[in-house]
C-alpha cells in the first residue's frame, strides 16, 4: 500500500503492527526503524486517547480492551485506503493493489493455474496467498487479514459473508485393491477397525466428521493426523483410508487410488465456499478476482 502510506494515521500503523507482529522491537526491525520512534508513536497515540492502549511485558505487548476498539477501528481504515488506492490506480491506468487470499491446502492445485492466469492479464496487482486450516481462514478473514477465504464446510457466522458456494460431498480415499474398494458406498461403521488418517479439528473436514460421529454414536480412531493432504493420500494409497472431497483426486492418482461416497446423509451437502468480512468494500482488483474464484469453484 506504497501509494497510501502518507494517508493512513502513523501511530494507528504503528500500533497495528506491534500488535500483530508481537512487541515493539519485532516490529522496529520490521518496519526499518527505531523501537523508540515506536514507542514514542504509540504514547502520543495513548495521549489523545486518553486512555492505555498496550500492555507491555516480558513476553511481548498485548492490547488493552480500547486497545482491540482501536485494532478493529484501523482494520476498516486499512479496508477503505485498499479501495481509495485501487480506485485512483484505476483513474491512472494502474490497476494496481494487492489481494490476499486464505485457503484450505485442497485448494491449491486449481488456485495456482487461475493465480498464474490471473497475473499475467493484470501484472501490476500483487496476489498473497496463504494456506490455512478452516479455523485460521475464518480468523484472518474476520480481522482483515486476508480479503477472501476459501474453505470447506465453513460455519455459519453473522460477521462473514458467503459469495459463492459449491456442494462437494465428503468421499473416502483408499487403494483399488483394498477390501471396501468393491463398494458402492462406505458407511463411518465399517470404518472403526480401518487405518485411518484425517486432518485435525481445526479443518472442516475434521469438524464433519466429528459431527457425524455424534450423530451416530460412533468413535474413529484415526492412526494417522496430518493436515497434508499429499501425505493423507499416500496413506490411503499404502492400505490405509482418508477422508477428501473426491476433486482432491488428481488425474495421475486415478489409477491407483479409489474413492467412495460416504452413505449417512451428513456428508453429502457439504460445501466449499468463498467467504469474505461482512461489509468489506471490495477493491475493482478484488471483484475481478472474486468473479474466476467462483468458476474455480464451480467447476471443480
Amino acid at each position: 500500500m506504497t501509494l497510501m502510506k502518507n494517508v493512513i494515521d502513523k501511530r494507528m500503523y504503528y500500533f497495528y503492527q506491534t500488535v500483530q507482529l508481537g512487541g515493539i522491537r519485532v516490529a522496529a526491525d520490521a518496519l526499518n526503524i527505531a523501537p523508540s520512534a515506536i514507542s514514542r508513536q504509540i504514547a502520543n497515540l495513548e495521549k489523545e486517547l486518553g486512555i492505555v492502549l498496550l500492555e507491555r511485558g516480558m513476553r511481548g505487548a498485548r492490547p488493552t480492551e480500547a486497545g482491540y476498539y482501536v485494532l478493529d477501528c484501523f482494520r476498516h481504515v486499512l479496508e477503505q485506503a485498499e479501495v481509495l488506492e485501487s480506485r485512483i490506480g484505476a483513474l491512472k491506468g494502474m490497476n494496481a493493489g494487492t489481494i490476499t487470499v486464505s485457503t484450505g491446502a485442497g485448494y491449491v492445485k486449481a488456485l495456482s493455474l487461475l493465480i498464474t492466469k490471473f497475473s499475467a492479464r493484470h501484472p501490476q496487482i500483487t496476489i498473497r496467498i496463504n494456506i490455512n486450516s478452516s479455523n485460521e481462514i475464518i480468523r484472518k478473514v474476520l480481522e482483515g487479514e486476508s480479503n477472501f477465504g476459501i474453505l470447506y464446510n465453513a460455519i455459519r457466522h453473522p460477521k462473514l459473508k458467503s459469495h459463492y458456494r459449491a456442494q462437494h460431498p465428503l468421499h473416502v480415499f483408499m487403494a483399488k485393491n483394498h477390501a471396501l474398494s468393491q463398494n458402492s458406498s462406505v458407511s463411518i461403521k465399517q470404518l472403526t477397525n480401518e487405518r485411518l488418517a484425517m486432518t485435525d479439528i481445526t479443518h472442516g473436514i475434521r469438524q464433519l466428521i466429528e459431527n457425524a460421529e455424534r450423530e451416530h454414536g460412533l468413535s474413529l480412531s484415526p492412526t494417522l493426523l496430518c493436515n497434508d493432504m499429499n501425505l493423507l493420500k499416500d496413506y490411503a494409497l499404502f492400505g490405509g483410508v482418508t477422508f477428501l472431497p473426491r476433486f482432491m483426486l488428481q488425474p495421475s492418482e486415478v489409477e491407483l487410488i479409489t474413492t467412495k461416497p460416504l452413505s449417512e446423509p451428513i456428508f453429502l451437502n457439504p460445501e466449499s465456499q468463498i467467504i469474505s468480512r461482512r461489509g468489506a468494500i471490495l477493491s475493482p482488483a478484488s471483484q475481478a478476482l472474486l468473479i474466476e474464484l467462483a468458476i474455480m469453484l464451480k467447476n471443480l
